[in-house]
């Protein structure tokens, strides 16, 4: 064997078989110290890199790599990794092929995406249920929409918190909540990850919704006073020419039960018991998973009796445009805008509610309950159970109780109220818009 140093690349690439050796090795400089050679054999042009090394009692060769493809500079730094290892007594071969084995094993994304959405449409929430299927759609929406082109063709392990960073800030330059829905999911989605071993550490783990400029938006406040829901029934019943009776129909059952658009947008007749005036919501249809009833006041009776002459399938509320389908829930949104005439870039100021402060259609869920609290003296515990919200867990633990006989009044003194706002003493059916007080007589308590 040779005892030249090569230490140039021009040097390596001038080398040429002898053709007295089979094998012909010739040491190569490293800073990282002795071992590195540059070998040729008679019966290949290629030329490959070797480190010979020292480990216990044995010196055996760990093959680097084949020159061109592996240049000099490069050969230095993966010897002096190799060095490394062996100080450690590591033996760099066997490091080496388990890195390539968790190479081939590692997930791409799009790989992570699919395994998690299956393991998270399974798993148990807080309330102890798996997540809804809405829920779940909500989740597929997102990945599809706002991270999928982007992020889908990376392995996990060499995924970034910069990139991420990157992705997210260009989805909360176009939708700063979803881009915060974005986060939640990745976090969730790498936290999974993390789990099942494919990385270390998440690198969403410390990124934030102001990093990413989606700070979450202040709660909500607004809600309607009486005279303003006055107004909006008042245009729902006489359609306005800007929604069909079935939209209006719905927004009104919304108002007279504090239900969530999607539990009406879908109800079907089997959950009703009209002849004892109580709605029966069962559990796969509630956010919290837990079956619920809501009793049927005899304004919201007679909603839905007006109703039935538009339903001609299991739907109550069923889409005009496609038979045997439920009213969306988009179409309601967009009923609420158009009556405000808030559905173009420019606002219509001879719609029918263009004089009132903005509102839609999950504000009337906060008018209900405001006005339960403020008018019919509900506490408001029981104002969020009867429209669907967890109770606290320890209240949930150490008490059973449903209240609902007193859940019955409230909703029958709520559906007199909303018939008295549109009675004909109030105005003939006219929409007053400077009306600021109206006086609502509740009987007996």
């Amino acid at each position: 064997m040779t005892q030249h140093v090569l230490s140039s690349h021009r040097e390596i690439q001038a080398l040429k078989p002898s053709g007295h050796k089979t094998v012909e090795r010739f040491r190569v400089s490293s800073r990282h110290g002795a071992g590195l050679y540059i070998e040729l054999r008679g019966d290949r042009v290629s030329k490959r890199w070797v480190y010979r090394f020292r480990l216990g009692n044995k010196r055996p060769d760990y093959v680097i790599g084949t020159f061109p493809s592996v240049s000099l500079k490069q050969a230095r730094e993966m010897h002096g990794q190799a060095v490394q290892l062996v100080k450690q007594g590591i033996d760099p071969r066997y490091y080496r092929a388990a890195e390539v084995a968790r190479n081939t094993q590692a997930w791409t994304m799009q790989e992570a995406y699919s395994h998690w959405i299956q393991h998270y449409a399974s798993s148990q929430g807080r309330s102890g249920y798996p997540p809804t299927e809405k829920t779940v759609n909500q989740m597929q929406r997102r990945w599809r929409l706002h991270l999928q082109d982007e992020l889908a063709s990376f392995r996990v392990m060499d995924l970034t918190r910069p990139k991420l960073i990157e992705v997210l800030s260009t989805a909360a330059s176009k939708a700063r909540e979803e881009a915060r829905q974005c986060l939640s999911l990745l976090k969730a989605l790498l936290e999974y990850c993390e789990d099942m071993e494919q990385i270390e550490e998440s690198p969403a783990a410390t990124i934030t919704p102001k990093k990413i400029k989606a700070r979450p938006s202040p709660p909500k406040k607004r809600f309607l006073t009486l005279p303003e829901l006055r107004q909006l029934l008042i245009v729902l019943d006489q359609g306005a020419g800007r929604a069909s009776p079935s939209t209006c129909n719905a927004i009104k059952l919304i108002i007279a039960t504090g239900a969530r658009r999607s539990e009406v947008s879908q109800l079907c007749w089997s959950e009703l018991d009209l002849e004892n005036g109580v709605w029966t919501l069962p559990g796969h249809r509630v956010k919290t998973r837990q079956e619920r009833r809501i009793k049927l006041s005899q304004y919201a009776l007679d909603v839905l009796r007006l109703q039935r002459q538009f339903s001609h399938s299991e739907y109550v509320f069923e889409s005009p445009r496609k038979c045997g389908a439920p009213i969306g829930i988009d179409v309601l949104t967009r009923a609420v805008k158009r009556f405000q005439g808030r559905d173009a870039k420019e606002q219509n100021l001879k719609a029918p509610l263009a004089h009132l402060e903005s509102f839609g259609v999950h504000d009337l869920r906060r008018t209900v309950t405001t006005a339960w609290t403020d008018h019919l003296d509900v506490d408001k515990l029981l104002a969020d159970v009867m429209i669907g919200h967890s109770e606290p867990r320890l209240i949930a633990t150490y008490n059973r109780a449903d209240r609902w006989p007193m859940q019955v009044r409230v909703w029958d003194r709520w559906g007199e109220t909303l018939t008295r706002l549109t009675s004909d003493q109030h105005g003939q059916g006219e929409i007053a818009h400077n009306t600021n007080v109206i006086h609502v007589q509740f009987g007996n308590r």
